[in-house]
């Protein structure tokens, strides 16, 4: 049980993390999730953006120049 409870509290820290650099920035990058030095970098959080893009809560896209 202890496992279990470990990964949400992880979870909720990841999203925590996330909506701030969300609220800082307006977007979330790797180069981004790089300067703000976040646990897993970029990768890590990619499950979290898929699963907010599901959800409706963000927008995932690229920007091409």
């Amino acid at each position: 049980m202890k496992s279990a409870d470990a990964a949400v509290g992880r979870a909720h820290q990841d999203l925590a993390q996330l909506e701030g650099l969300l609220d800082r920035y307006g977007l979330s990058a790797s180069d981004l999730v790089d300067k703000e030095g976040l646990a897993g970098g970029f990768s890590g959080f990619s499950p979290l953006l898929k699963a907010m893009d599901g959800m409706g809560t963000i927008i995932r896209g690229l920007f091409v120049d």
